[in-house]
C-alpha cells in the first residue's frame, strides 16, 4: 500500500472534522492515476475517504442522485469536500471479486447482474436526472460524434502509439459506426446509466446483511445499457477463465438480460446485443480517453500506455468484418 502523503493528510484532517470523531487508523487502499481511496478507521467504525480528479469529481453527486431519485444500491454518503472533490462513505463490505477469486460462484454474479439492470431501467425512465448533474451524453445520437472528437486529437493519439495511416483508417470507417448506432438505436432499448467498467471488482457485499452495494460510479456516462452487460461478460473470461460454452457463463449472461427480455422481447435483446457488442471498443476508447484527459496525462500514460490505440486496433479490425460483410 502506498504511504500516507502531507496531501493524503489534508483530506483526512477534513474527514475527521467532518465526521466529527478521530480517525484511529488510516490507510491507502487505492491509488492510482485517477482515483485515491483511504480506509478510515474510528472508534464509530469504518469509513472509505474517496478522492478523484476535478474533471470526473462529481461521483459523490452522481451517487446522491441515484440514490435519492432511483433508489439505487449505492454507497451511503456521509460527508462531501466539493472543493477537494472528495467525499466520505460508510463502510458496504467486502468486494465481490474477493471472495469468487477464493471461490466461484455464479449465482452472486447473478444477483449482482439482476441488482444492476433493475437499476438501469429504473435510471432509463429519467436520465436527465443524471444529464443535470454533468453526467456525459453518449447516448446513439451522440456516440458517432464524440468519437470523432476522439480521433481529432492527433497529438494524443500518436503519443500512445496510433499512426497516421491508423487513424486515417479510423476516420474512413466512421460511417459504419453512425449506421451501427442508428441499427442500435432503431430497436427501442433506451439509453440509461452505463459504468463502462461494470464488473464484480466494482461492487461490495455486506455478507452479514447479504447486501450488495456498487461502487466507483465516478464515470458513468448515459449511454446503451447493453455496454455495461457486454463488459461483465468480458470480465468474467478474463478473469475466470470462462468461455461462452460453459456452464456459469450462460447462466450470468442470462440473468444480465433477464430484465430486458421481460420488456423488450428475447429477439429485439438478442439482436440488438449482437449489435452493440460491435460498437464496444467506441466506448471503451472513449473511457479510456475520458480517463487521460481528466488525469495527470504522463502518469496514465505511463500505467496504460499503449491501451488506448490497442483498443482502437481492435475496433478497425472489428469495422473490417462488418465492412466486408455488408
Amino acid at each position: 500500500m502506498d504511504k500516507l502523503t502531507n496531501n493524503h493528510q489534508e483530506i483526512i484532517d477534513w474527514a475527521s472534522s467532518a465526521l466529527d470523531c478521530a480517525i484511529v487508523d488510516a490507510e491507502v487502499i487505492v491509488n492510482p492515476a485517477w482515483s485515491l481511496v483511504i480506509k478510515l478507521t474510528t472508534k464509530e467504525g469504518i469509513y472509505y475517504l474517496k478522492q478523484t480528479p476535478e474533471k470526473i469529481g462529481r461521483e459523490a453527486q452522481i451517487i446522491n442522485t441515484l440514490r435519492n431519485t432511483f433508489n439505487a444500491p449505492v454507497p451511503d454518503i456521509v460527508a462531501t469536500n466539493n472543493e477537494k472533490h472528495c467525499f466520505v462513505m460508510k463502510d458496504a463490505g467486502t468486494s465481490v471479486r474477493t471472495i469468487l477469486k477464493a471461490t466461484f460462484n455464479a449465482n452472486m454474479v447473478c444477483d449482482i447482474a439482476d441488482q444492476f439492470t433493475r437499476m438501469q431501467l429504473e435510471v432509463a425512465k429519467d436520465p436527465e436526472a443524471l444529464l443535470e448533474r454533468d453526467v456525459p451524453n453518449w447516448g446513439m445520437a451522440y456516440l458517432p460524434q464524440v468519437f470523432l472528437e476522439l480521433l481529432g486529437n492527433i497529438e494524443l493519439l500518436t503519443a500512445d502509439g496510433v499512426t497516421p495511416n491508423e487513424i486515417e483508417e479510423l476516420k474512413d470507417k466512421t460511417p459504419i459506426i453512425f449506421a451501427l448506432c442508428d441499427k442500435l438505436a432503431a430497436f427501442g432499448i433506451k439509453d440509461t446509466i452505463v459504468q463502462i467498467d461494470f464488473n464484480d471488482n466494482n461492487v461490495v457485499i455486506d455478507q452479514a446483511a447479504g447486501k450488495y452495494t456498487h461502487v466507483d460510479l465516478g464515470e458513468i456516462v448515459i449511454s446503451h445499457p447493453f455496454f455495461s452487460l457486454d463488459n461483465c461478460l468480458r470480465q468474467m473470461t478474463k478473469h475466470y477463465n470462462l468461455t461462452d460454452a460453459d456452464e456459469d457463463y450462460v447462466k450470468i449472461k442470462q440473468a444480465l438480460f433477464k430484465n430486458y427480455i421481460s420488456m423488450y422481447g428475447a429477439d429485439t435483446v438478442n439482436q440488438a446485443f449482437a449489435n452493440a457488442r460491435l460498437l464496444w471498443n467506441v466506448n471503451g476508447a472513449l473511457g479510456q480517453y475520458r480517463l487521460i484527459d481528466a488525469c495527470d496525462r504522463d502518469t496514465i500514460m505511463e500505467l496504460q500506455g499503449g491501451k488506448l490505440g490497442n483498443t482502437l486496433r481492435e475496433l478497425n479490425n472489428v469495422l473490417e468484418k462488418v465492412d466486408s460483410s455488408e
